[in-house]
């Protein structure tokens, strides 16, 4: 992990891997999953999608015979593998991730949770990038709201959708309201 961090992704890769093997020997498969993500994540910082998501499909499927289909660690590993298939530009396959992690926080945490306001940012960002403005708005919106809602901290998420909705109103011909949403992202 520290290795990954400071960008020696070969050197994290063959410690992970070394990591996963002991893990495997330990019959320990709550940690296995989350070695197997983070061997993911580095196969993605390296631009490595499909054995990135060969990390997150297995790390899914571990979670899913150990936890349950109803767990915050079966939608974290949905999000990761949105956001490969997002990396990607595999659309309709991260919406389709993106769905289901959306899905299982939204029952697990309600509707106003943070960790929900999360996947709504990255399903309005997908829709950004698609050019569907209405849906990406939608979806923004309702990330602006929750944290609005929960008086989270302003920080660099809450920022860039609020420039992103800006961009959002300028593309529609709305000049005001793209700058009430630059001013205050500013």
């Amino acid at each position: 992990f520290v290795q990954a961090k400071r960008g020696e992704l070969d050197e994290a890769l063959s410690l992970l891997w070394d990591a996963l093997r002991i893990r495997k020997l330990q019959e320990d498969n709550i940690k296995i999953s989350e070695t197997l993500k983070n061997i993911g994540n580095v196969h993605r910082e390296k631009e490595e999608y499909e054995l990135a998501i060969e990390c997150y499909e297995e790390c899914l499927k571990i979670r899913k015979a150990e936890l349950g289909d109803e767990h915050e660690k079966v939608a974290d590993a949905y999000v990761a593998i949105g956001n490969v298939q997002s990396d990607m530009e595999k659309r309709k396959s991260a919406m389709s991730s993106y769905q289901e992690a959306l899905q299982i926080r939204r029952r697990l945490f309600g509707p106003q949770d943070e960790s929900v306001a999360a996947v709504l940012q990255y399903m309005g960002t997908l829709e950004f990038h698609a050019k569907r403005l209405d849906r990406a708005l939608q979806l923004l919106n309702d990330f602006i709201n929750i944290r609005e809602g929960l008086n989270t901290e302003r920080d660099g998420d809450y920022v860039n959708v609020l420039f992103m909705i800006g961009n959002i109103h300028k593309m529609e011909g709305d000049e005001e309201q793209a700058q009430s949403c630059w001013t205050e992202a500013y």
